[in-house]
């Protein structure tokens, strides 16, 4: 057998490399090599599986302003520029420069949406590489249309407007082809894979509606479980057990200081209705509160585990943290922020009956308490939830089918797209 070496690059939250962690395992287990290029502060998850780390660029998030990251959780359309012009292009300099030995080293590069400069490393160098989308949203459809939140200056404006603004925020992108020696290209392709695209989600979550890519191949969900902390799973275990069934309460692997206000609403909303509530992303300490036989507080918990044993998940909608709740077959609320995918995944859940819709701008004591009792109170949800559930098994392991499609994809060549300087 040959011994195929296989980069992934991912930058963003742990949610977004969460997908690429359970398709490295799965192509360690059959012998081969992973690297994982991300953040820092993922090194520990990634070493975890077995794969290499490498640093994939400066991590911006703790160090950026409070306004930043307030304003890509909580203004609508505003996590647009935040999150793709100050997260990501303003990286390109960085990133180019971490990737470029990466991708001459191994024999294929999977690159997360966010890993732009990893994109052009590997359009400079010729090395072949295959793109990932984790959710739905991130494909563009004029017959079904992604949720995405405009920024508030574009709203009601023109089509011409509209153009321009996009043009003005990829500059970044546009500059550093320039630098690299890379030919001019349209914004459009900055994403487009030469050797296609895997769909890191469920076709039963969101089908083609005809016109998404004909190199896009969906593979289905990526489950990555990660080992739970012994102390804690027993700590969570004991309560578990020590009555009914709780609401799980999450606001995913990064949630701002403002998910304190998510947090304290959900405390008041299960204790005005006698419900038994699990928060995980705070401690008891960091909220300031008492546990109890009624509540208690997890600063993590694997989600897949922790699922099976809620009433019904409160989530805001992260694709990994949606997917997890569904495959338990439990009733969801969804409390997306404005962040990216995250209306556009409520949207869809909503739609195919497993969860209302409460957005994070309007969740406080009195809007979560009522609907929570609309949720527990219309048995439709987790029917519907628990169908979903059996239709997405069908699917089998997305890690593994999506490992097959990256061994299939390293004898096919890129076709030349003029060589920069490296």
């Amino acid at each position: 057998m040959i011994v195929r070496r296989v980069l992934f690059v991912a930058i963003g939250s742990l949610g977004d490399v969460d997908p690429y962690l359970a398709i490295a395992q799965a192509l360690i287990r059959r012998g081969h090599r992973a690297t994982i290029a991300s953040l820092d502060r993922h090194e520990r998850a990634i070493r975890s599986v077995g794969a290499e780390f490498a640093h994939a660029q400066p991590d911006c998030l703790p160090d950026s302003p409070e306004d930043l990251i307030r304003k890509a959780f909580s203004e609508p359309g505003q996590a647009l520029r935040a999150l793709v012009r100050e997260l990501v292009l303003d990286q390109l300099d960085a990133s180019f420069a971490a990737a470029l030995p990466l991708v001459r080293t191994h024999d294929i590069a999977v690159l997360h949406p966010s890993a732009v400069g990893a994109g052009l490393a590997a359009e400079t160098l010729q090395r072949p590489w295959l793109g990932t989308v984790i959710s739905p949203s991130a494909l563009r459809s004029t017959r079904a249309p992604s949720v995405q939140p405009l920024p508030i200056q574009l709203r009601g404006a023109s089509p011409s407007a509209v153009n321009s603004y996009f043009a003005e925020l990829m500059m970044p992108w546009h500059a550093a082809r320039a630098r690299i020696g890379l030919p001019p290209r349209p914004a459009r392709f900055m994403a487009i894979a030469p050797l296609g695209t895997l769909g890191l989600f469920s076709r039963h979550f969101a089908a083609d509606p005809g016109d998404w890519p004909q190199d896009l191949s969906i593979v289905g969900f990526c489950r990555h479980v990660p080992d739970a902390d012994p102390d804690e799973w027993r700590r969570a275990l004991a309560f578990l057990s020590a009555g009914p069934p709780p609401v799980i309460f999450t606001q995913g692997s990064h949630s701002p200081s403002l998910g304190d206000r998510f947090f304290r609403a959900s405390l008041q909303a299960a204790r005005q209705h006698g419900l038994r509530a699990l928060l995980i992303g705070r401690t008891a300490t960091e909220l300031g509160v008492a546990e109890g036989t009624q509540f208690a507080c997890f600063a993590r918990l694997p989600y897949g585990l922790a699922f099976l044993h809620a009433r019904a998940v409160v989530t805001h909608a992260g694709m990994g943290t949606l997917a997890r709740a569904i495959e338990a077959g439990r009733p969801i609320l969804a409390v997306p922020s404005a962040v990216l995918d995250q209306p556009d995944n409520a949207y869809r859940a909503n739609r195919l009956g497993v969860a209302p819709v409460l957005p994070l701008s309007r969740y406080d004591d009195r809007n979560a308490a009522a609907a929570l009792a609309h949720l527990l109170g219309e048995p439709r949800y987790g029917e519907a939830a628990r169908r979903m559930c059996a239709a997405m098994a069908q699917d089998g392991d997305g890690a593994t089918a999506a490992a097959d499609a990256i061994l299939a994809a390293i004898d096919r060549r890129p076709p030349r797209l003029g060589m920069g300087r490296a």
